[in-house]
């Protein structure tokens, strides 16, 4: 009897290279990397993740935000001339009205960036003025706030300009999934004070 084949595909059973990326509307792995850690975008390059999404929003402290942008703009190179090693790379920027947004994308405007995510995405506004100031960038809008999930139907319509993904698709599942991590925190919440917390 033959064993099965592997579930993982290992370097010799594909033809893709360590590093290769898919269109992100059909991406399932994404994988974040600390922006001020310079040392560990190499590393993520090489990695199997659909795409690499260098984060100069969460993972970064805010007094080193300014280093980890350079060290992102380093590294994606510019947009005209000798791209760097990680052109295509994704970014996490800060979210729109924080200190940093406008010169993140300003910075990022002159790079071979692939696509950012926007954080703390609350109105349709946040993306629309993202996407003014990077055009024809792909945009993920990060919905993590109460005033966010208000404002959904909006935002993932907005998304789906930016990334040609369906809007059925961002309609169907999308705004449910966003729902469902709410209502799981809020479980926890309720576990923690001591109520029973509802099971559907």
């Amino acid at each position: 009897m033959t064993p099965p084949a592997p579930l993982t595909p290992t370097t010799a059973d594909t033809d893709e290279p360590l590093g290769f990326r898919i269109d992100p509307v059909l991406a399932r792995s994404w994988l974040l990397v600390n922006g001020s850690h310079y040392a560990k975008f190499e590393p993520a390059s090489r990695s199997r993740a659909d795409i690499v999404v260098l984060d100069i929003e969460d993972a970064v402290a805010p007094k080193d935000k300014v280093a980890a942008r350079d060290n992102v703009v380093r590294w994606l190179g510019p947009k005209d001339g000798t791209a760097g090693p990680g052109a295509g790379d994704w970014v996490r920027v800060n979210g729109f009205g924080t200190p940093w947004w406008a010169d993140d994308l300003e910075a990022l405007s002159q790079t071979a960036v692939g696509g950012v995510m926007l954080a703390m995405v609350e109105s349709v506004d946040h993306v629309t003025e993202t996407a003014k100031r990077l055009p024809g960038l792909p945009i993920v809008a990060l919905v993590e706030t109460a005033r966010g999930v208000q404002n959904l139907q909006a935002i993932a319509e907005a998304e789906t300009w930016d990334n040609g993904k369906p809007v059925r698709e961002t309609l169907a599942a999308d705004i449910p999934l966003a729902i469902d991590h709410f209502r799981y925190f809020a479980a926890c919440v309720r576990s923690q004070e001591g109520s029973l917390a509802e099971i559907d």
